[in-house]
């Protein structure tokens, strides 16, 4: 274990030996959707001595009104990561006098920083900490701070409360902290809009985890071929990409690496994981989301994930569900079983979708992608569902092509290169252009064309996959 997870683990192991992990999620799951605005932090500038003094104030308000919040815990924590680096061995908390400390960091005035004080950056802070969500506590906190400012202050820290909580228009005086502000209010606005979410269930090797990551063009999840345990994966939507990815699997981590995500926490004994990132949607969308990820059904090294699958299928809440069959494996009896548990104890008013994936490995000479939609058609009906739709897809393609889109490199002559040409030239060809079996506006599709002006080629193979379309409806 590496020195980021030791420090983790130490500085949150006390708030979490007093709640058990069921209660403790409850009071945070809406955080998993607030993105952080640490990237562009003034103090990142300072001196390590002055962040060691802000970070005591920030500490000392954590402490003392946040003292049992894991969130707050783990935020702070991410805090004392982001503006001390590879200086975090050297942050101690000697915060014993909080009027002469919160005086003597107020009063400095950072670099570049359009010589504005950073009175009101370190408030917003604070309240980020500790009150994000809560007005009342909010108002304690503006209370005991105006009191330790000057009183010239005191209407400008007045203006910021009603700023933050009442949407009161700014004052020229708060101008220099209006980006803060602006992303403030984008997280609490984002949290007004109504969450939908989408159950995902399937077999194993139907390619299920890879379509996940292609919709939120991040690789999150594993492919179940990498699972050693049974855990939902819930993956909630972020207000705006802030270059962190949220975890908790028993410890909250605000900062989760890859290896992270890859890795199960064996000391986590319930049966979810939950992570928050920003998906990387080429069309916006007006609602939250939030995926859930099951386990293979017919794992047959660990009963427990059938188990889990069906529990979360009866019992859970969901908006969609989204069943992913492989090509050419569909008919076997374990996927009829499953596909009746489903019809019988689905939540009935739920969306239905069924996806036909893997058809990037279809040959035009041999494969009829109509042909086989049309027999899977016939399997669903003969079963008794009815009100559903069936979609082709190629989850591969599509990640692919979201992974270009989004900004990373694919390095010429490498295997995953070669890869990419070949899907390119395979969704080239008329037969498997997906997009056609999709009801999605065509200006729609346009404007998601517009902002993939730098990748085209890209954009086409995501659309021609079918993830778009359906990333356009799950998220519409």
């Amino acid at each position: 274990m590496d020195n980021t997870q030791d420090r983790l683990i130490e500085v949150l192991q006390g708030v979490l030996n007093q709640h058990n992990q069921k209660d403790t999620f409850a009071e945070f799951q809406d955080m998993f959707a607030v993105s952080q605005y640490l990237n562009g932090h003034p103090v990142k500038s300072e001196s390590i001595d002055y962040k060691i003094r802000y970070l005591n104030v920030l500490e000392y308000f954590v402490k003392s009104y946040a003292a049992d919040s894991l969130y707050a815990a783990a935020a702070l924590h991410n805090y004392k990561d982001c503006l001390l680096g590879v200086d975090f061995q050297s942050y101690d908390y000697t915060c014993k006098d909080i009027n002469s400390c919160i005086k003597r960091v107020a009063r400095t005035r950072f670099k570049g920083f359009k010589l504005c004080s950073n009175r009101f950056i370190l408030v917003m802070d604070i309240i980020f900490l500790c009150a994000f969500d809560d007005a009342g506590k909010g108002h304690s906190i503006f209370c005991q701070i105006k009191n330790i400012y000057h009183n010239r202050y005191r209407e400008t820290l007045d203006n910021l409360y009603k700023v933050l909580y009442e949407k009161f228009s700014i004052t020229s005086k708060l101008q220099a902290v209006s980006p803060q502000i602006s992303l403030w209010h984008e997280n609490r606005n984002y949290l007004k809009r109504p969450l939908h979410t989408t159950l995902f269930v399937a077999n194993m090797n139907a390619g299920k985890s890879t379509l996940i990551n292609a919709l939120i063009g991040k690789k999150i999840n594993r492919s179940m071929s990498q699972a050693c345990t049974a855990k939902l994966h819930y993956i909630f939507s972020k207000a705006f990409e802030d270059g962190y990815v949220y975890e908790y699997d028993y410890l909250l981590n605000l900062n989760a690496d890859y290896e992270s995500l890859m890795t199960d926490n064996p000391q986590n004994t319930s049966n979810r994981i939950t992570v928050g990132t920003a998906f990387k949607l080429t069309a916006p969308s007006e609602t939250r989301a939030c995926f859930v990820d099951t386990p293979g059904a017919n794992f047959s090294m660990d009963n427990s994930h059938g188990e889990i699958c069906h529990r979360a299928v009866s019992e859970k809440k969901y908006d969609t569900l989204v069943y992913v069959f492989s090509a050419g494996t569909t008919g076997i009896n374990d996927e009829f079983e499953y596909l009746n548990y489903i019809k019988e104890k689905g939540r009935k008013r739920c969306r239905l979708i069924f996806l036909l994936n893997k058809l990037d490995e279809y040959n035009s000479n041999e494969d009829s992608v109509d042909d086989s939609l049309q027999k899977l058609n016939a399997d669903l009906q003969k079963i008794g569902f009815e009100n559903y739709q069936l979609y082709p897809v190629s989850a591969y393609a599509g990640h692919l092509a979201k992974r270009v889109i989004s900004g990373e490199e694919i390095e010429p002559c490498t295997p995953e290169f070669f890869k990419l040409m070949r899907c390119k030239a395979h969704f080239n060809n008329p037969l498997f252009d997906f997009s056609k079996y999709y009801d999605t506006p065509a200006s729609a599709i346009e404007d998601a064309r517009k902002h993939c002006l730098e990748h085209p080629e890209e954009f086409d193979l995501l659309l021609k996959s079918g993830i778009w379309g359906l990333e356009y409806i799950l998220t519409h």
